[in-house]
């Protein structure tokens, strides 16, 4: 019986060693967990190196085109986009973005920036791209070239005292532009970015409109408009779960612009979209 005992003993020993081994003490798994953890100065690090491969990305494009209307389609995403804000609809829209691990692009009119810059500080932590959408929601098109250049420097001043970011989109109001804008973005270094998709959001449709816009018309690529601004945005808001949801099955990745440009850059091809007349 002693002989049976030590024979049945001495494989269970090595076996509760041989796991031993291999998972370690609780201590030495939480110590591991810690370890592989990042800390806010490697994560601060990553995402800055993201950035800079975006604005690569960006400064890519304007080699050969001044606008991007949507990506080549080679990879399955597609850019969410919000124009004039921020507005009492904006934090909404960001929750609904972190609870799905979704990012967007905001194009901000600087009017609506005063008293408002802790939002633009929270769309930046929260890992979503900014972009100059004017001062005042004007048609750059049936401006003078000197009224655009101060529509784009005064909001850029206004998003800079706000401790916003150095835009590098600008998405003209209206889709109204001309030569004197495309000359003013290139002098610095900025793409103007338009849309294939238009949700409608800002024609009164329901939130169920939205999304079947949303969802049914984009494509591999795709860059879609709505607002998180500019007037009451109660169904755009009930619509984005929905558009997220949708977008998901069917495996289209929603990203910012910029990690459209960076992974989805269209071709040199594209034609210049209407527009120069101001209309």
């Amino acid at each position: 019986m002693r002989r049976r005992a030590i024979l049945i003993a001495v494989p269970v020993a090595v076996v509760a060693l041989i796991i031993g081994a291999i998972s370690g003490s609780p201590d030495s798994n939480q110590a591991a967990v810690t370890k592989a953890k990042p800390t806010a100065a490697e994560l601060q690090e990553i995402e800055a190196k993201q950035l800079a491969r975006e604005d690569r990305g960006i400064d890519r494009l304007l080699d050969f085109t001044t606008f991007v209307a949507a990506g080549q389609g080679k990879k399955r995403q597609v850019a969410l986009t919000f124009d004039d804000g921020p507005s009492v609809f904006t934090p909404e829209i960001l929750r609904i973005l972190k609870q799905t691990g979704t990012h967007g692009t905001f194009f901000v009119v600087g009017s609506m920036i005063p008293d408002q810059e802790r939002m633009i500080q929270k769309i930046m932590r929260e890992g979503n791209a900014i972009g100059n959408h004017t001062v005042d929601h004007p048609r750059m098109g049936e401006l003078s070239a000197g009224d655009q250049l101060l529509q784009l420097n005064e909001q850029a001043a206004l998003m800079d005292g706000a401790g916003g970011p150095v835009e590098r989109l600008f998405r003209p109001p209206y889709r109204s532009f001309n030569g004197s804008t495309l000359e003013l973005l290139a002098e610095r270094d900025m793409l103007m970015v338009l849309w294939d998709v238009d949700t409608g959001d800002y024609e009164g449709l329901s939130s169920d409109e939205i999304a079947r816009n949303a969802v049914d018309d984009a494509k591999p690529g795709s860059i879609i408009l709505m607002h998180d601004g500019g007037g009451d945005r109660t169904n755009t808001v009930a619509a984005l779960p929905e558009i997220i949801k949708g977008l998901k099955r069917r495996k289209l990745e929603p990203v910012t612009v910029p990690r459209l440009v960076l992974d989805d850059p269209p071709t040199d091809a594209a034609p210049l979209p209407e527009g120069l007349s101001g209309n």
